[in-house]
């Protein structure tokens, strides 16, 4: 029984990851480079990219997609604002599981 559920719950998210090709759907809007976060916050030269930094690049640019589109914004903070509050959030995040045994 659970492996039908884990198998079924798998291909469902599995065939709700593929694109749709336009079935039914509306278009998206095109994400710009405007709504990420530089990497030029988290490395300055390729010789500092490490899988750290580029952790907290992935999961900062995550938090501040996800507050961009929150209904509700974070007490009408403005962008540049916001992505250092994500820059911030991901910090903490990353230090409590590296801290963590």
């Amino acid at each position: 029984m659970i492996a039908v559920l884990a198998t079924s719950g798998f291909w469902y998210s599995f065939l709700r990851s593929a694109p749709t090709f336009g079935w039914g759907e509306e278009e998206e809007d095109i994400e710009t480079e405007e709504e990420e976060i530089p990497q030029s916050r988290f490395w300055k030269r390729s010789a500092d990219k490490t899988w750290e930094k580029w952790l907290e690049y992935v999961l900062a640019n995550s938090i501040y997609e996800d507050l961009l589109d929150s209904p509700r914004r974070v007490g009408g903070m403005e962008e540049r604002q916001l992505q250092e509050l994500a820059i911030r959030l991901t910090d903490a995040a990353v230090r409590a599981l590296s801290d963590t045994p």
